[in-house]
């Protein structure tokens, strides 16, 4: 039961918002010039999972402030979700645009924090969640989904590079 109810809570997650026009998301984001989320870069393994399930983040530069991460829950042999994220700046404003399988269209969030550790990307207008929150603590990754449902955190640890 408890898989269904975060199954449901992740689909609940990337269903898309009314859009506004790209000036009024400009408008409500912070503008940052320094900070690079350079910390997400890798391959992370969520912790904590039911047994028989296991959920990854891969992050990857694929431009410079242009992010493309891939999330995904697989059991058995069976990917159960998954979604693709951005994150990226655009003329100095930092978003982070989510779009599950299945949808034509992804839902954004404007960041409104941005430090060297950690960020918090926000859209009040989303059903679920409103506010998704990353922090890196030196070695690990503590990832948090919340408002207008329960709060979900998701706690990911670099996975180890298998050449070594």
């Amino acid at each position: 039961m408890r898989i269904l109810f975060f199954l449901f809570c992740i689909v609940c997650f990337c269903n898309c918002s009314p859009s506004k026009s790209p000036k009024e998301k400009k408008e409500n984001a912070v503008k940052v010039k320094t900070e690079s989320p350079n910390w997400l870069l890798g391959n992370w393994k969520r912790v904590g999972e039911k047994e028989g399930q296991q959920t990854y983040e891969n992050w990857t530069l694929v431009q410079p402030d242009k992010y493309k991460g891939v999330g995904c829950t697989v059991k058995g042999k069976d990917t159960i979700w998954r979604e693709d994220i951005v994150l990226e700046k655009e003329a100095d404003i930092w978003a982070f645009k989510v779009k599950t399988q299945g949808e034509t269209t992804a839902t954004h969030f404007k960041v409104t924090k941005l430090t060297p550790t950690s960020f918090i990307c926000e859209n009040p207008e989303n059903e679920f969640p409103k506010k998704i929150e990353y922090r890196f603590d030196g070695q690990n990754i503590q990832a948090e989904i919340s408002g207008g449902g329960p709060t979900i955190p998701f706690n990911f640890v670099r996975m180890k590079n298998e050449e070594n």
